[in-house]
């Protein structure tokens, strides 16, 4: 057991900035058998045997339970080549071979000059990519370097190998039989009370966080300590574990969970967003090529892949995004790669991202409340292509989700692919959850998931069915738009949610915008707010009125009220260049107010 001493306790004068101290006990008294104990430690040096021990103590422990993947398709996906240590040279690599990962920071550091002959070979670069998130799950072990700076950094600590490393850790007599080991620790999220010099960048880099997720074992080296991670304990340099917490006690989330078939939500592509999409990157537009693993992997778990970032199956609901923070806008540094962050995907912008997971209506009662909530949701208006190019043909967007909505509505259902259609039992309250519309009396089972009954049918894809993303700068679809007046300061302030009151030229409530640029100095308020702001529909929405549905703009005094279902319609604020129209902002607007203002119909390219 540890106490944590705070950096108001005591003085940090030594280190880089404020941190938190671990206190164990140094030795263990003989009533406490069952307590862990804290290690006073070499601090210059590693054991050398450590990892090397743990390793081997995990498998003959754990039995292949920490080494297991739940797929044998995605299990035999390798990288095409490997590094011989021993022979000091690159082969290719085999099936059966067993291989170790590192992850470490690139940074900027100066590299042997590219010969022609060494260039990357673009196509096998982007295989190779997509695949990167199997490669560090098909790994034996990944070695982290948490904390180095640079490509250079190495690992510290290694007598005869590299630098010392500097752990400063302090000795307490709490009487005389009582000692106790005081090891400073890192309060970031990322590395949660783990032994840390204070400066660690590696937890704030895009592209570790696929290596770090899909890693089954890791071997973490945060520059001053050491620890191992797996699905069945964390063990530490700085910490002894009594002999019954080490198979039982781990906080790792196993990475074979993602390739676990299950009924398709959207929640955990929004905490991977959450993390991922506020990270730090030397190059801007890799963003969705780091994101490029998880993509194919969760394109199972939403029922389709993925088009530079959204996943499409859920197309119109996801285009809708929103940022739960301040947003700033990406730049690529190789300007040849400017398109590769379209400004309608949230590639394009470094935030927290948010949509409305509890528009997913197609749950009626799930295994978990959370899951069929339903206080919100989206109703297509649209249909969207994908272009390459603005004057290209363009490639339809199968938002499966809603064709199969769609499907339901036409009277179509396809009873061969394992669904069931049921009665809602007489007397029992019937399915009302969408607004205007007649209510429902049938639900749908399937046999893979009999604890879940469904408003409709959706597509359930294999976990062996990865879809590759892909990638588009541009989309487009017929749409019709609007200007509206905006308040100069915002309704509602915050870290999370700047929202702005749009209205009518008779100065009508209308609706509200949250801006992703356009802003002055204060942050605070529009730099122009005389200038009517130009909006193009996307998609239609409604929520409750009376539960939580993450639309904010129900509880200003001026919104018009409805007996229990708000409806508007979801825009965006866009700028134009050259004919292609570039989102610069996310707004909804009252349902009838939007129906009188809109103009005709015309073709929008968003870029």
């Amino acid at each position: 057991m540890a106490t944590v001493i705070t950096p108001t306790m005591r003085s940090e004068a030594m280190f880089a900035k404020p941190l938190v101290f671990a206190l164990y006990l140094l030795e263990r008294p003989k009533e406490t058998e069952e307590r862990s104990i804290g290690q006073l430690l070499d601090a210059r040096w590693i054991d050398r045997d450590l990892a090397g021990s743990w390793k081997s103590k995990c498998t003959n422990l754990h039995r292949g339970l920490c080494t297991e993947l739940p797929n044998k398709v995605l299990a035999s996906i390798r990288s095409a080549w490997l590094v011989d240590v021993d022979r000091q040279c690159i082969v290719p690599a085999t099936e059966d071979h067993s291989y170790i990962a590192l992850s470490y920071v690139w940074g900027s550091q100066s590299t042997f000059n590219t010969t022609e002959s060494g260039l990357d070979n673009t196509a096998q670069k982007a295989v190779e990519i997509s695949k990167m998130a199997m490669i560090y799950a098909n790994a034996s072990v990944t070695l982290l370097a948490a904390g180095g700076e640079h490509a250079n950094s190495g690992l510290s600590g290694f007598r005869g190998i590299s630098e010392p490393r500097h752990l400063h850790q302090t000795v307490h007599s709490e009487d005389e039989k009582t000692k106790l080991v005081a090891t400073p620790v890192s309060d970031s999220a990322v590395s949660l009370f783990e032994p840390t010099d204070g400066h660690s960048i590696w937890g704030s880099r895009g592209w570790i966080f696929q290596e770090y997720l899909f890693s089954r074992r890791r071997s973490v080296f945060t520059g001053n300590s050491l620890r191992w991670e797996c699905k069945s304990a964390v063990w530490r340099e700085h910490v002894k574990l009594p002999p019954i917490f080490d198979s039982t006690q781990s906080r790792v989330i196993p990475c074979s969970f993602i390739m676990e078939r299950s009924v398709p939500n959207l929640s955990l592509f929004r905490s991977f967003l959450t993390d991922y999409n506020q990270r730090q990157f030397t190059h801007p537009e890799d963003c969705l090529d780091g994101f490029a693993g998880i993509s194919l992997l969760l394109s199972t778990k939403l029922s389709g892949g993925f088009a530079s970032g959204l996943p499409t199956a859920f197309f119109d609901l996801v285009l809708s995004w929103e940022p739960g923070s301040q947003l700033s806008r990406r730049v690529a540094r190789n300007s040849s790669r400017a398109n590769e962050l379209p400004s309608w995907s949230w590639a394009g912008w470094s935030s927290d991202i948010r949509f409305g997971h509890e528009s997913c209506d197609f749950i009626r009662t799930g295994r978990y409340e959370w899951e069929h909530r339903n206080t919100r949701g989206t109703i297509r208006t649209r249909f969207w292509k994908l272009h390459g190019a603005p004057n290209s043909v363009g490639t339809s967007i199968r938002a499966s989700i809603f064709d199969c909505k769609d499907e339901l509505k036409s009277g179509y259902f396809d009873h061969d692919k394992g669904w069931s259609r049921h009665k809602i039992p007489e007397g029992s309250q019937p399915d009302s959850y969408y607004p205007s519309s007649t209510l429902r009396t049938h639900f749908y089972t399937h046999q893979t998931y009999p604890s879940y009954e469904f408003r409709y049918p959706i597509p359930l894809m294999q976990p062996e069915e990865v879809v590759p993303a892909v990638f588009s700068p541009y989309i487009s679809t017929t749409s019709q738009r609007a200007w509206f007046a905006c308040d100069g300061e915002p309704w509602m302030t915050g870290k999370q949610h700047l929202l702005f009151i749009l209205r009518k030229r008779d100065g009508t409530w209308a609706g509200v915008m949250q801006p992703h640029d356009g802003l002055d100095m204060s942050g605070l308020a529009l730099q122009n707010p005389n200038e009517a702001v130009e909006l193009v529909e996307i998609a239609a929405g409604f929520c409750s009125e009376s539960e939580w549905s993450g639309v904010y703009e129900v509880y200003h005094q001026e919104h018009p009220r409805a007996s229990h279902w708000y409806e508007y319609f979801n825009v965006l604020r866009v700028k134009w260049a050259d004919g292609i129209a570039y989102r610069r902002g996310i707004g909804r607007i009252h349902k009838v107010c939007w129906e009188a203002q809109r103009g005709e119909s015309f073709e929008l390219i968003l870029g």
